[in-house]
């Protein structure tokens, strides 16, 4: 995860403009940018903090404020080569899907599994030392990951690291 100054443009009724004002701009950002996906940024997990309001005006037809914000966000870029934590989402003789905080998934080929000696079985993957099994946490590693710039997310492929 990384941490990254970001600006959006938020708007605000005029019945919000009270001193907690940046309390509401915090709180709509929020609502509208948590699990937002960019082929620069990755995925926002979360607005840390508002370093900045760089400006403001009233819209001539609704009469909203409207302010320019820089805000620091928490991100998660997937990229080849990161090892992170994941939940088996969904598994079959084909692949493994995991899931990476409810953002996005990986998968995980039954080749890259044959090749670490796991086979698939009974609605799960198994070796003689462990079963894989849907909503089991495992570690994975991407091996590639690309943007797709219609859905805005990520198609990523991995491999298990085993302990």
């Amino acid at each position: 995860m990384e941490l990254k100054t970001i600006n959006r443009r938020v708007s605000l009724d005029s019945k919000y403009l009270r001193s907690d004002f940046k309390d509401k701009i915090f709180e709509t950002l929020n609502k509208t940018i948590i699990n937002e996906c960019s082929e620069s940024d990755g995925y926002i997990i979360e607005v840390d903090k508002i370093t900045n309001i760089n400006s403001s005006f009233v819209t001539s037809g609704t009469l909203e404020n409207v302010f320019f914000v820089e805000c620091l966000v928490k991100t998660i870029k997937p990229t080849k080569g990161m090892i992170t934590e994941a939940t088996i989402s969904q598994l079959d003789d084909e692949d493994i899907f995991v899931d990476v905080l409810g953002l996005f998934k990986i998968m995980i080929s039954s080749e890259r599994l044959n090749e670490a000696g796991l086979y698939f079985s009974n609605n799960s993957y198994k070796n003689k030392k462990k079963t894989l099994s849907i909503g089991d946490k495992v570690k994975v590693q991407i091996i590639d990951s690309g943007y797709n710039s219609v859905k805005r997310r990520f198609n990523s492929i991995g491999t298990l690291l085993l302990s």
